[in-house]
């Protein structure tokens, strides 16, 4: 199944996965007009990890990835 959007939170920039419609930045991230189902976030940083957190929290599906071993690693 494909997630309705993918994000990229560590510097806001389009990448270049799956359709441009579906992928959104950090800044249009709270501009979505509805909550989305199922959502992967692309980064481990305190805002990437916010956003999962909330959108958890409101009852989207949330797949995290990041490069490190863990998240909010320096």
């Amino acid at each position: 199944m494909l997630p309705n959007y993918a994000f990229s939170f560590e510097t806001p920039t389009q990448l270049p996965i799956l359709t441009l419609e579906l992928a959104i930045t950090s800044d249009e991230a709270l501009s979505l007009d509805e909550l989305p189902k199922h959502v992967v976030i692309l980064g481990g940083g305190y805002i990437a990890v916010e956003f999962a957190s909330i959108w958890r929290g409101m009852g989207a599906t949330v797949d995290l990835c990041f490069r490190k071993e863990l998240p909010l690693r320096l």
